[in-house]
């Protein structure tokens, strides 16, 4: 199942968003940093709990049918 255009870019946007406040806290504190870190890991893996969801939905669905 392939992502759909607002799906990839609002993907697309927290990763930008991502990569500027990394670049933005270069001189910021370890903690800050770490910080941006653990609100993107937390956005991937959201993100991913929802596609593996989605992937047994429709496993239950194909064989269902």
């Amino acid at each position: 199942m392939k992502l759909s255009n607002d799906e990839k870019n609002l993907i697309a946007d927290h990763v930008a968003v991502f990569a500027m406040k990394m670049i933005l806290s270069a001189g910021s504190s370890e903690d800050q940093i770490h910080s941006e870190l653990d609100h993107f890991y937390q956005f991937l893996c959201g993100a991913f709990e929802a596609a593996k969801r989605d992937a047994r939905r429709e496993a239950m669905t194909t064989t269902t049918n």
